[in-house]
């Protein structure tokens, strides 16, 4: 995108959390310097909590060249869980639902027939031990039948 975008247009913002340790909630972001100080400063303002002790530990880790291994580890780990669950929709779901099987991220986008909301489906998945996003959380603005 930076390379595609008007200098300053592109701020990257990513986390360490689901690849090494979800409970660190550490993330790091790419800016220019003008909108990295500024980002900087609010991030200050917002927290005192994160830890510098972590945060040291993280860069070594990821000095030493840890981090790379932990991401191909983590890699296979999800690679693996994302075919169960690919198995398991393809096996069980019901007429009317579709959906693609990713090509990256940790989730899988699943339409349901126009006659279900997830309002109404989610009481259910619980039941089951089964957690999911609306579709509307990923939307900035309001989308019919997400």
């Amino acid at each position: 995108l930076r390379a595609l975008a008007q200098p300053g247009a592109v701020i990257y913002v990513s986390t360490f959390s689901k690849m090494l340790l979800p409970s660190m909630r550490i993330g790091y972001l790419v800016a220019d310097s003008e909108h990295y100080q500024r980002l900087a400063r609010l991030k200050h303002v917002d927290s005192f909590t994160s830890s510098s002790l972590i945060q040291r530990a993280l860069d070594a880790f990821v000095t030493v060249g840890r981090y790379d291994k932990q991401l191909r580890r983590a890699g296979r780990v999800y690679r693996l869980h994302l075919e169960v669950m690919i198995d398991a929709l393809q096996r069980r779901l019901p007429p009317g639902c579709r959906f693609e099987t990713p090509q990256g991220g940790l989730f899988i986008w699943l339409t349901l027939p126009a006659t279900v909301t997830t309002a109404e489906l989610m009481p259910a998945a619980w039941r089951h031990g089964v957690t999911f996003a609306r579709g509307e959380c990923f939307y900035a603005q309001e989308q019919q039948g997400a």
